[in-house]
């Protein structure tokens, strides 16, 4: 599967990691920052890099999105994901509140989707110390 990440921290960074390890491939990056969305990307093999949403999520490069982000940007940029057919794997919180949530999901079952919430518990300090 073809992936594209929204954020260039931590989780993303993690989850660039466990791509490796796996058959995924990260095809495409999205920063709110050009120039960080760059140096990202050519650090990391990415082909292709967005400092715009909209053309993301619209982009063919990739199959599906990994929300990697502030925690507060989840919602919001999960809810432009589905209208693209777009399923959205979000790093854990998908949504900030109940009511964002329960919008979140609407709009995804809407376009025959299922919000996937991703957790990565492996990567805690008590798990490594297990």
């Amino acid at each position: 599967m073809r992936f594209g990440i929204i954020g260039t921290g931590l989780s993303a960074r993690w989850f660039l990691a466990d791509a490796t390890v796996t058959n995924a491939r990260v095809k495409a990056v999205y920063s709110r920052n050009a120039a960080r969305g760059a140096d990202y990307a050519r650090e990391h093999g990415i082909p292709h890099v967005f400092d715009d949403l909209d053309a993301f999520a619209e982009s063919d490069t990739f199959d599906a999105p990994y929300i990697a982000s502030p925690n507060a940007l989840h919602a919001a940029q999960s809810l432009r994901l589905p209208s693209a057919k777009k399923p959205v794997l979000c790093e854990k919180a998908i949504a900030s509140n109940p009511r964002a949530l329960a919008r979140t999901q609407t709009t995804h079952h809407r376009n025959g989707l299922l919000p996937s919430a991703a957790s990565r518990p492996s990567h805690t300090p008590s798990a490594l110390a297990l």
